[in-house]
C-alpha cells in the first residue's frame, strides 16, 4: 500500500469516494508478514486504513482500493463489505480508539472527520410531535416543568407522585422521546388521568430527537413565563429551592438558576460546574462537578442561599422563557445530551446575565438513568468527547482568556 495521501477508496457505483486526508491509515504488520510468506516484495507495513463513507447500496457493497501516483491510478484490490461488520457503531468506535488513540481518545481532528458522521447520520430527521392534554390548567401557570422521557418509563411513577412538591401555579410537560416506549408511557398516563390533579401534558415525539430538540419541543408546548428543565431521574423532597429560584429570576439577578443536587446517599451530585482543561480530552476545556461524591459543606446561617457559578447542569435548570428564546435555547448541534447546558450558561453570561446556584438542597438526582441505555462505554465516551470538541470550538478562546 502506498504512503498516506496516495490511497483512494471508492464504491463500484461511485456513490462514495475518499482520498488523502479523508483516510486514517495505520500499520498492519500482519498483512506485511502474510505478503512476505507468499513471496511478495514488501516495502512498507502501512497497509491499514479506516474511514467513514456515506450510506451505499448494500446490494453493491464493494469497495475498490487504488493508488494515485501523480495522476496515474493503479488498482490495489477490492473489498467486500460484510453487513454484520459495518452495522456496528460500537465496533467502529473501538477500532478508531484502538488505532488512533492508543487506548485513549483520538485527536479532535480524527474524531470530527471520522467519528462524528457515525453518530450524527447524513441528514437531520423531520421533527414531528403529538400533544395530549391530560389535565388543563384552571389559571395561567407560573412555572412550566419540562421533563424528557427516554428508556426508563417506570420513572413516571415517581414523577407523578412528586408533582405535589412543586409550588402552586406549576404545569408539567412530559416529552416522550423514545418511540420504543411511546405506547407504555401513553397508556400509563391515560390510565391514571383521573388521579392527576396538576396541569399535565404529554408530548409524543415522532422520533428520538435527543436532549436539545426534546426540550425545545417541550418549551414550545409550555405556556408559563418560567421554564424548569428537569431530568426524569430527579426527585424533589422540598420545593423551597424552586421558590428561591423563581424570586432570583424575577429580580433579574441571574439569567439561569441551577440547584444543589444530592445522590441517594446524601453526597453531592451537583453543586455548580467549573470549566477546566482536561488531559484526557487533549487539553480541551471540560465541565467538572466540584465536590462530586463528597458530603456537601454546611452553609452558614448568614450565607446567601444563592451564589454565582460558571455553569449549572441541565438536569435541573430554571430560566425565564423570554431569555431562553433570546438565547435560542439549547444548541441541537450537540449529540444526545452533553455540554448543551454549559454552552447555554456561557451564552447567558456573554449576554450579560450570570448563572446562579440555589444551595438549599432538598433535591436528589440519580444521574444518567436514561443515558446508560443509549449505548456502551465507547459510544458514551465518543459522544461526550465530540460535544467537548464542539464546545471548545465556540468557547476555547474566551475560557483561555
Amino acid at each position: 500500500m502506498p504512503p498516506r495521501g496516495e490511497l483512494v477508496v471508492l464504491t463500484d457505483t461511485l456513490d462514495a469516494a475518499r482520498a488523502g486526508s479523508d483516510l486514517a491509515t495505520f500499520d498492519r504488520p500482519d498483512v506485511a508478514d502474510a505478503m512476505r510468506r507468499r513471496g511478495a516484495a514488501v516495502e512498507t507495513s502501512h497497509h491499514g486504513f479506516l474511514t467513514t463513507l456515506p450510506l451505499v447500496d448494500r446490494e453493491n457493497a464493494l469497495l475498490f482500493v487504488l493508488a494515485d501516483h501523480g495522476g496515474r491510478v493503479r488498482p490495489l484490490g477490492a473489498l467486500v463489505l460484510a453487513a454484520d461488520r459495518i452495522d456496528s457503531v460500537e465496533n467502529a468506535l473501538n477500532n478508531f480508539t484502538t488505532h488512533f488513540g492508543g487506548g485513549a481518545l483520538p485527536s479532535p481532528a480524527v474524531m470530527v472527520r471520522h467519528v462524528r458522521p457515525l453518530l450524527t447520520g447524513q441528514s437531520a430527521p423531520a421533527v414531528t410531535h403529538e400533544v395530549l392534554r391530560l389535565r388543563e390548567p384552571t389559571a395561567p401557570p407560573r412555572l412550566s416543568v419540562i421533563v424528557p422521557l427516554y428508556a426508563r418509563p417506570f420513572l413516571l411513577r415517581a414523577i407523578l407522585a412528586n408533582q405535589a412538591a412543586y409550588p402552586a401555579g406549576t404545569e408539567f410537560i412530559y416529552v416522550s422521546d423514545d418511540p420504543r416506549q411511546h405506547l407504555v408511557v401513553r397508556n400509563y398516563l391515560m390510565d391514571r388521568r383521573g388521579l392527576i390533579d396538576r396541569p399535565t401534558t404529554l408530548v409524543i415525539n415522532g422520533g428520538n430527537y435527543g436532549f436539545s430538540v426534546a426540550n425545545a419541543i417541550g418549551a414550545r408546548v409550555a405556556s408559563a413565563p418560567l421554564l424548569l428543565f428537569q431530568n426524569s431521574d430527579v426527585w424533589i423532597e422540598d420545593g423551597q429551592a424552586l421558590t428561591v429560584a423563581t424570586a432570583e429570576l424575577d429580580r433579574g439577578r441571574f439569567g439561569i438558576v441551577g440547584f444543589r443536587l444530592l445522590y441517594e446517599d446524601d453526597t453531592l451530585q451537583h453543586d455548580g460546574m467549573v470549566l477546566r482543561r482536561g488531559r484526557h480530552v487533549h487539553d480541551l476545556f471540560a465541565a467538572e462537578h466540584l465536590g462530586k461524591g463528597l458530603p456537601p459543606e454546611p452553609i452558614a446561617a448568614d450565607a446567601a442561599m444563592t451564589i454565582g457559578v460558571p455553569a449549572v447542569t441541565g438536569a435541573m435548570m430554571m430560566i425565564a422563557r423570554d431569555w431562553y428564546d433570546a438565547l435560542g435555547g439549547f444548541d441541537p448541534g450537540y449529540v444526545r445530551g452533553d455540554f448543551e447546558d454549559a454552552d447555554l450558561c456561557l451564552r447567558s453570561v456573554a449576554g450579560g446575565r450570570p448563572v446562579g446556584l440555589v444551595r438549599t438542597g432538598g433535591m436528589r438526582h440519580l444521574e444518567r438513568q436514561s443515558l446508560v441505555h443509549s449505548g456502551g462505554d465507547a459510544l458514551r465516551s465518543a459522544i461526550t468527547y465530540l460535544n467537548c470538541i464542539r464546545f471548545n470550538a465556540r468557547w476555547h478562546e474566551d475560557l483561555a482568556a
